[in-house]
């Protein structure tokens, strides 16, 4: 009779959790949509946790333009090194979420990839004037 109660409530707790957690694509799906950082944390997912290797890295860059403006003597950075910075920035969401070993569902972990994504896709367009030559809606401008 015990094992037969605990059985049954290990099903129904599976049951739950699969209840709760829609999926890695209906979170894709989600986060695709999602229109702003607001709406996003509406959700509560937790975020991925980033190395303090990565930290590190990122926060030498202030450095490393110095250096670059030192050794070329230029006064100004070539626009496309913000972008860059920002694209660089912007992954570390997206591959510790993949590869970190994220802690949440699967729900949250397509959520933050696809609203991430989304994001950087759409910035780093805007933002890299190269990216604007012909493609395959240009003629219909």
């Amino acid at each position: 009779m015990f094992k037969q109660a605990i059985s049954v409530a290990a099903v129904s707790a599976f049951a739950v959790a699969a209840e709760e957690d829609k999926g890695l694509l209906a979170g894709m799906q989600a986060g695709f949509f999602v229109p702003d950082q607001k709406s996003f944390e509406i959700y509560q997912c937790a975020a991925p946790v980033i190395p303090e290797m990565f930290k590190q890295a990122e926060a030498m860059l202030p450095m490393a333009e110095m250096m670059f403006k030192n050794a070329t003597g230029q006064q100004e950075l070539p626009a496309y090194v913000k972008t860059l910075e920002n694209v660089f920035t912007g992954l570390e969401q997206i591959v510790f979420t993949l590869i970190g070993g994220y802690e949440g569902t699967q729900f949250c972990k397509g959520l933050i990839v696809a609203y991430h994504g989304r994001n950087l896709a759409m910035k780093t367009y805007s933002e890299m004037p190269a990216m604007h030559m012909g493609g395959p809606f240009a003629a219909l401008q």
